[in-house]
């Protein structure tokens, strides 16, 4: 077991008859996996590593504290078993991974949300020298991500699941359009560096 692996013991399994490939077994054996970690109960992270994942994998963390991986795809519950360990342990490991530390760039047009002289900017950025002659709109850090915003002519296209982000721009006279966003977001994608094809 790798460092961070999700210990086997701490995972409880349900069987059920799959819908998926299995030939003469399917609807006939259980062969669909679930596998269900309860993260908060669990003894092999720190508190600091659990509020990592919650955080990372919020979409995924129900409201039991668990995570639940499905796996279907194979014709014997045994390597559907193991498939979902591996998924389950690859989730963690990604919501643990280091994060690169950002340089402080100028603005781009993307970034921009407004006038040409108003910026979306995070905690980090606000009051920065190089900003100095904007209008900044500060995100919350608990919404920090939805910086990654774009204006299209008179709208802004912000990541979904950040309410208090769109209300601010809706005060400021801009309408929302809120887009699922949560998949790039696993690969560190965001609104303002994903190209836009009209």
């Amino acid at each position: 077991m790798a460092a961070h692996d999700v210990p086997e013991a701490e995972i409880r399994f349900r069987t059920s008859r799959s819908g998926g490939p299995g030939g003469q077994n399917v609807n006939k054996v259980e062969t669909r996996v679930e596998a269900v970690w309860d993260l908060d109960g669990s003894a092999a992270f720190t508190d600091a590593q659990k509020a990592r994942i919650r955080s990372e994998l919020r979409t995924r963390v129900g409201a039991d504290g668990t995570i639940r991986v499905v796996s279907q795809r194979h014709r014997s519950q045994s390597r559907n078993r193991e498939a979902a360990i591996e998924r389950l342990r690859a989730l963690v490991a990604h919501a643990l991974r280091p994060r690169r530390k950002r340089k402080a760039t100028r603005p781009t047009q993307a970034a921009r949300a407004g006038t040409p002289d108003r910026l979306v900017v995070t905690e980090a950025f606000a009051g920065r020298a190089e900003f100095a002659g904007y209008d900044q709109v500060v995100v919350n850090p608990a919404e920090a991500y939805a910086a990654n915003c774009v204006r299209v002519n008179e709208q802004v296209l912000v990541a979904a699941g950040y309410a208090a982000f769109e209300e601010k721009l809706r005060e400021l006279g801009y309408k929302t359009m809120a887009l699922e966003m949560s998949e790039f977001q696993k690969m560190d994608g965001g609104l303002s560096c994903l190209s836009l094809r009209f």
